[in-house]
């Protein structure tokens, strides 16, 4: 019996997401061996002298490790392709997000100004605002390789109404859109590359002290395929590079959420004990299920909190038993760890604490995979709590902190 079309379709839908599951382990358990890599050599760089070969060696280092981190954040967005949930959001509130994650893991080079103009309220589009960020990320990286530290980002966003499409190979269709701009004044396109930027594994950064997998903008186009919408270039030699994402806009404005919305449970004023701990200390729970993390963690919060208590626990059962011993004001949190992952672990001690009245502890999440919705809806809903993605870096994981203890 012939093989229909239907059934080709299904297989290689099924193959995609197979393959997109074994990119996410992947990028999942590089995502825990980068962390310390991407920590270490900022520690070690302290203990060294201005100017020394030293530091030049770890600065040639941090660069490689931040090559790999690139690369593994394209693996993480094959997977979340593979399997994504879907609902709608902001795209103005997902640039926003990505905006301060560059900014707080000092992705921008020295000399770069990045500028935005966003629209919240008429930007909704039906989807996964994981993705968007990807996309997003992958432009936003390339403009700053193209400009060599000097020049100006622009990340606009708008809706729009599109009539007819300029592209008759795409597959979008004419209608509203939320039109998403990203803009540099780098070098520009050479002709001959800008026929080939979509392809898989094509990349002119195989030398040189950016290198790339050659999967950045293919992934975009694949993702804006995904989205019936649509992406355009345009590019002039010397001045600069334009992106145009058009997404297919949502039928409605998203629902209020209910983690922002719903009435908080009556807490108890904090207890000497339980606000500023011993003399202003804080205390500090790390969950994290490998060993190596936690005790980069430890390093690195002790040395930025030096009269902290530090805590750890390899699961999320252990850490609802610390929590039961503890009144902990910060606690970091993996997400994805045996016995008891951090998503059960974060209701078990929301219940613990909802039952002793006295105040949630902040939570920093992190995590080498795509979150599941209900963190995202944590973490959109209560400025509390906040989300990292492995690999973490230092100084996003004291300035994540930090916010939280209010010093």
């Amino acid at each position: 019996m012939p093989e229909t079309e239907a059934g080709r379709n299904d297989a290689v839908a099924k193959r995609l997401e197979e393959i997109g599951h074994l990119a996410g382990r992947v990028a999942h358990d590089v995502s825990n061996l980068l962390t310390p890599l991407i920590a270490y050599p900022e520690l070690v760089r302290r203990d060294l002298p201005e100017g020394s070969r030293g530091r030049e060696l770890l600065g040639i280092m941090a660069d490689t490790i931040r090559d790999i981190t690139r690369i593994n954040q394209q693996m993480l967005t094959l997977s979340t392709r593979a399997a994504t949930e879907k609902h709608d959001f902001s795209v103005s509130a997902t640039i926003t997000r990505l905006l301060a994650l560059i900014r707080e893991g000092n992705d921008i080079p020295e000399g770069i100004e990045v500028v935005s103009d966003l629209c919240e309220g008429a930007d909704t589009v039906h989807g996964d605002p994981e993705q968007v960020l990807r996309v997003t990320q992958n432009l936003c990286q390339n403009a700053f390789d193209a400009m060599n530290g000097d020049g100006r980002l622009r990340i606009s966003v708008r809706p729009c109404e599109l009539n007819s499409l300029p592209d008759p190979n795409v597959t979008a269709t004419p209608g509203p859109y939320v039109h998403v701009t990203v803009s540099d004044t780098g070098t520009g396109i050479d002709p001959e590359i800008m026929k080939r930027i979509f392809e898989p594994f094509f990349t002119t950064k195989r030398e040189g002290p950016q290198r790339g997998s050659g999967l950045g903008l293919s992934i975009v186009r694949d993702i804006m395929n995904d989205y019936e919408g649509y992406v355009s270039v345009a590019t002039e030699a010397s001045k600069g590079t334009t992106f145009d994402l058009y997404f297919p806009a949502a039928a409605r404005t998203p629902a209020p959420d209910p983690a922002a919305t719903e009435s908080k449970d009556e807490v108890a004023p904090p207890s000497p004990a339980d606000d500023a701990g011993r003399n202003g200390a804080r205390d500090l729970l790390i969950v994290d299920d490998e060993p190596h993390i936690r005790r980069i963690f430890r390093l690195v919060l002790s040395s930025a909190f030096p009269q902290a208590r530090i805590d750890t626990a390899a699961n999320g059962r252990e850490a609802v038993e610390a929590c039961r011993r503890t009144h902990y004001n910060v606690v970091v949190m993996d997400l994805r760890m045996p016995v008891m992952d951090g998503r059960e672990a974060f209701g078990q001690i929301q219940s613990l604490y909802r039952e002793t009245k006295k105040k949630m502890p902040s939570f920093v999440f992190c995590t080498g995979f795509a979150p599941p919705d209900v963190i995202k809806e944590i973490v959109g809903g209560d400025d509390e709590h906040c989300l990292l993605s492995k690999p973490v870096r230092s100084e996003a994981l004291v300035s994540r902190v930090r916010s939280r203890l209010g010093v």
